[in-house]
């Protein structure tokens, strides 16, 4: 549910949860967020399996192995090309808010 801001934990919570910068006052003023906020921490522990149900299947894990496979046998940097992992984003529906947004 809270997590350091960081590219790989932005991908992995994608508004399922709260970034906190590496600084202690910001982690207070989240954790802070949350205890004010029992409602958003209630759908943040309902919705997590859901993200994990569909973020992390085998299938989906497969398939992004099977793409960095395919551009490193092309010749391209997978750091350089459009990933899969990457258009997986939510609608401003799906980002749970009270105070808080997936950049949070």
């Amino acid at each position: 549910m809270l997590a350091l801001k960081t590219p790989f934990s932005r991908e992995v919570l994608q508004g399922y949860g709260v970034l906190f910068e590496k600084d202690p006052t910001n982690l207070a003023e989240k954790i802070q967020f949350i205890e004010d906020h029992p409602d958003v921490a209630q759908r943040y522990r309902v919705r997590a399996p859901q993200r994990i149900r569909e973020a992390y299947t085998w299938e989906y894990i497969a398939d992004q192995y099977e793409e960095l496979l395919l551009q490193l046998v092309s010749g391209q940097d997978p750091t350089k090309v459009h990933s899969s992992v990457t258009k997986q984003s939510l609608s401003p529906e799906q980002v749970i808010v009270a105070g808080a947004s997936a950049d949070d």
